[in-house]
């Protein structure tokens, strides 16, 4: 995870977060409150703690993706490769070590 503000709207969504403002529309009401709990930590620069609410979501769509495949009657052993395979996706992963709003809608 970067230490500091990477690509895309990361900065921006920091921003937004830290100061608890409007994004552009849609909005995203939610993941502008999320984040102010965890950029108001006391600890360093704000933008790890960012990062890190992104990689922890990104982790609950992983369990999440896992727990469907078993409710749909997978064998756990698939099921875990499907959550493996979806967690080493590209579009998850890069989504998922900055700021942003996708791992909250995954």
């Amino acid at each position: 995870m970067p230490h500091t503000v990477a690509l895309e709207d990361d900065g921006w969504f920091l921003m937004v977060g830290w100061f608890q403002g409007i994004r552009h529309p849609p909005g995203y009401p939610l993941h502008t409150l999320i984040p102010s709990l965890f950029l108001k930590l006391p600890w360093g620069s704000p933008a790890p703690f960012g990062h890190l609410l992104s990689a922890v979501l990104g982790a609950l769509a992983c369990g999440a993706v896992y727990a469907c495949a078993r409710l749909r009657g997978v064998s756990a052993a698939v099921a875990l490769i499907g959550a493996w395979l979806f967690a080493a996706s590209e579009h998850l992963w890069v989504q998922a070590i900055i700021t942003e709003v996708y791992t909250l809608n995954a």
